[in-house]
């Protein structure tokens, strides 16, 4: 199979991106987990959670989104005008670029994330404070993934107007 420039550059860009993305937001779930969940109290007994620290998870986490990122890049470069018509025909002017697409998903996770993290915290203190930072790194490292993706590949993907899709 023959692949064109916008199928190698897309593959090529979500894979980099891709990896560091997910190691990153690995490192921030590590983090937080160990900062606000280094114990447990049960019934009275403080449990010890031990180091949640792994080098290992990090490299594990960049590989995979390395491989994630290039199949969604080169799956993306075969269906962006598919993808993007029918987003943009049901959800319109919220969900018609590239940067949308790509970061909007996380702006709905975490808001829905934020509400059960926030009813964790309520009942299970710090675990809930580590969900929350958690996934406000995640949320800030998607939007600079995001970003850099658009500045790399956008001229390929090209946002859709409302005269196209009969909105």
């Amino acid at each position: 199979m023959e692949l064109d420039q916008k199928a190698k550059e897309s593959m090529q860009w979500f894979a980099i991106y891709g990896a560091v993305a997910a190691a990153a937001e690995t490192l921030v779930s590590k983090l937080a987990a160990s900062w606000f969940m280094s114990s447990v109290n049960i019934g009275g007994y403080n449990i010890a959670l031990g180091q949640t620290f792994s080098f290992g998870g990090i490299v594990n986490s960049a590989v995979w989104g390395a491989v994630s990122g290039a199949i969604f890049g080169w799956v993306l470069s075969k269906y962006y005008s598919q993808i993007i018509g029918f987003t943009s025909k049901y959800l319109g002017k919220y969900m018609d670029n590239l940067f949308k697409l790509l970061f909007y998903p996380y702006v709905v996770a975490f808001l829905l994330s934020a509400l059960g993290a926030g009813a964790t915290t309520l009942f299970a203190g710090s675990a809930g404070l580590a969900l929350l930072v958690s996934f406000a790194g995640t949320l800030a490292i998607r939007y600079f993934f995001a970003k850099m993706l658009v500045a790399k590949i956008g001229q390929y993907y090209p946002a859709v107007t409302s005269a196209s899709t009969g909105v």
